[in-house]
């Protein structure tokens, strides 16, 4: 037994995931809330017999490898190593523990120098000319000093070595200098270190522990480049995962259930000194689904205070729809002058404070607001405008998990644009329509997951197939015949073969297919899937009736594809009068069209 296998063997998924979630008995499996995204009706299933747990919701998880990897953010190397510790595993030397001990090694060492780093930038701002300089430039701005020293500000200055000269004296190597992202080289050898941040106002940006793991650098002098520089992506930060101020913010998020996203540093910290202490940002990307799922986990409400530009409204329209699909409530602050919370400070704190106790508008008021109520009437009637708004605004419709409110934001746009509910529906149904309708709707319980719909109808086909083989009996001629409308050949010729080979049909089991690990995983999902619908209870007569009708719709697609072909071979023998070959094609098509 290798030590993956044996690992799993002394730790179950239940006894790892129920460390993280909360989990009750459902069936053969368990449920619980996902810890992955923010969800109101559980999705998240683990599966002691399989040794799964996974969010039919967001699509993530996996064996406990996997679980360990999203839950933590490690590689599979690091969760290898931990749980092996957690349960008295060796790591032999074939799977490289001295590189194990190596990563650990160089996450701590890098760890370090982002302490030496905050600690050496915060110095420099309190205790230099230079940074005295940049003090009075964030008086000026309103950060005065009790948030200076509380958000450990710090001046990066210029030289190019400061950081450099500061770091070697802790003996890191040469790889860690590299790795951190806080110091280059200028050669291949790893030697003529440079600072990557110099002569900027430097923000420490933190992880969900409140350990620094990168920076964000603003320009100082006029002809800087790039405004703002950040810290690339590192084996301990991740910009994507990472939320500018959640370690400070956690707490009062979760007692105020409630968080203010904003677009920049310095507008979190003008929320702090409003007093508005649950506001987080970005780190200089777009809002990425992992940090509305760390939200998720603390609050039910998120609040956009973005810029009033347009490129603040566009990204407020790309985050809101994340955060919907996330079943998360969503409020907008909303002002006219174009100013970013940070300006607004600056010129008078009580003009945020304001905007927050009376302009905190529900998402469909905000929209209101922004596109319809400057509008006159010939404007709101015309073509153009009202396919612009559809565009614009129905994707976020579509993001909304629940029908009431979904109805709701339908029925006001319909109002607002003076046309029936029905004409929208039309076009949700359009936009929300799937590429490949899963499962057929007949003799069976609706499966309208987001998981549902990333599976083709092939794959449902061999999944309900996989809960009893022995239906082979019933479908084998069917199978042989329509060989062609089947595209995972390594299933379908595995599963004739089977058949072909005479052996027991009761006997034969997924595991026994040999298929590719991805291949594997994946029917492993759709079958678990399967199991919390319980249709595994279903009788035979119900599995067969259902994969006859997946069946039916295999062909039917092959059908209307190779038609579509012959049709477009027959128009093109017309067009250059090939009158033989028109011949054959007609003939073709006909014995096609009434093909049993």
């Amino acid at each position: 037994m290798d030590q993956v296998e044996e690992i799993k063997e002394r730790l179950s998924i239940y006894d790892l995931v129920s460390e993280y979630v909360e989990l009750k008995k459902a069936g053969r499996n368990f449920k619980g809330a996902c810890p992955f995204h923010s969800e109101k009706t559980p999705s998240f299933v683990v599966s002691p017999e399989k040794g799964l747990a996974y969010c039919f919701g967001c699509n993530q998880g996996g064996d406990i490898f996997a679980f360990y990897q999203l839950i933590e953010g490690v590689d599979f190397v690091e969760a290898l190593s931990n749980l092996a510790d957690k349960v008295g595993v060796k790591i032999e030397a074939k799977v490289s523990s001295a590189e194990l001990k190596h990563q650990k090694s160089q996450k701590q060492d890098i760890k370090e120098l982002h302490d030496i780093a905050a600690n050496f930038y915060h110095a420099q701002l309190l205790e230099t000319d230079a940074g005295q300089k940049v003090v009075g430039y964030l008086e000026n701005r309103g950060v005065g000093m009790d948030l200076i020293k509380s958000f450990k500000l710090g001046y990066a200055p210029d030289g190019r070595v400061a950081l450099v000269n500061e770091a070697v004296k802790a003996n890191f190597s040469q790889e860690a200098f590299i790795t951190s992202g806080l110091i280059g080289s200028s050669d291949t050898t790893g030697h003529n270190l440079y600072d990557r941040f110099w002569q900027r106002l430097m923000v420490p940006i933190k992880d969900t522990k409140g350990d620094v793991v990168g920076f964000g650098g603003r320009a100082l002098a006029k002809d800087q480049v790039p405004k703002y520089l950040n810290s690339s992506d590192t084996p301990i930060y991740n910009k994507g995962q990472i939320l500018f101020g959640f370690s400070d913010a956690k707490e009062v998020m979760r007692r105020e259930n409630s968080a203010f996203i904003v677009e920049g540093y310095f507008d979190v910290i003008a929320f702090h000194k409003a007093g508005f202490k649950n506001a987080v940002a970005t780190c200089g990307t777009a809002l990425t689904e992992k940090q509305v799922g760390l939200l998720g986990r603390f609050v039910k409400e998120v609040v956009f205070a973005f810029d009033a530009d347009s490129a603040g409204r566009e990204a407020l329209l790309r985050g809101a729809e994340i955060a919907l699909r996330a079943d998360l409530e969503i409020k907008v602050l909303y002002w006219k002058n174009g100013k970013d919370p940070a300006d607004l400070v600056k010129e008078d704190i009580k003009l945020l404070q304001q905007i927050v106790a009376e302009k905190k508008l529900s998402l469909i008021d905000f929209i209101w607001q922004v596109e319809f109520a400057d509008k006159k009437a010939d404007e709101l009637a015309e073509a153009t405008f009202i396919t612009g708004i559809m565009d614009k605004y129905l994707p976020l419709i579509a993001a909304i998990n629940s029908a009431v409110k979904r109805d709701l934001l339908v029925r006001k746009f319909a109002q607002f644009l003076r046309t029936e509910p029905r004409f929208l529906y039309d076009e949700l149904d359009r936009l929300k329509r799937p590429q490949h309708r899963s499962i057929s709707s007949v003799g069976r319980p609706k499966l309208a997951t987001d998981f549902e719909h990333t599976v083709t109808v092939e794959e449902f086909f061999w999944g309900y197939l996989m809960i009893d083989f022995s239906l082979l009996t019933e479908l084998s001629d069917e199978l042989k015949k329509w060989e062609a409308v089947f595209t995972i050949k390594e299933v379908y010729k595995q599963v004739v073969d089977f058949y072909n080979s005479g052996r027991n049909l009761d006997d034969f089991l997924l595991a026994d297919l040999d298929l590719p690990i991805e291949v594997s995983e994946r029917f492993n999902h759709i079958n678990l899937y399967l199991e919390t619908k319980q249709i595994d209870a279903w009788s035979k007569p119900q599995l067969l009736n259902e994969l006859k009708l997946l069946l039916d719709r295999l062909v039917d697609r092959h059908k209307m594809q190779k038609m579509a072909q012959l049709k477009s071979a027959i128009a093109n023998a017309e067009s250059a009068g090939d009158k033989t070959r028109l011949q054959e094609l007609l003939e073709e098509y006909n014995r096609f069209l009434y093909a049993s």
